[in-house]
């Protein structure tokens, strides 16, 4: 990554892409699990902010996903 998509990533005129999240958490001293999550959070987010029936969906997920983890 170079200094001007960095520099774009911390102005918020670009998003960070999933192959980023590594060379962050190396260039900041960060946890990449707590950055992977937090990039999925905002992806998430993004989808779901305008949405009626966002935290609905979200409790849908949450319950789908519960359910997959215990297999």
């Amino acid at each position: 990554m170079d200094t001007a998509m960095l520099s774009k990533i911390e102005r918020g005129e670009k998003t960070a892409r999933k192959e980023h999240i590594k060379q962050l958490s190396k260039i900041f001293n960060l946890d990449y699990n707590e950055l992977i999550s937090l990039w999925l959070a905002d992806k998430i987010h993004l989808i779901i902010k305008d949405e009626k029936n966002g935290l609905q969906a979200l409790e849908i997920v949450e319950k789908e996903y519960k359910n997959i983890s215990k297999k």
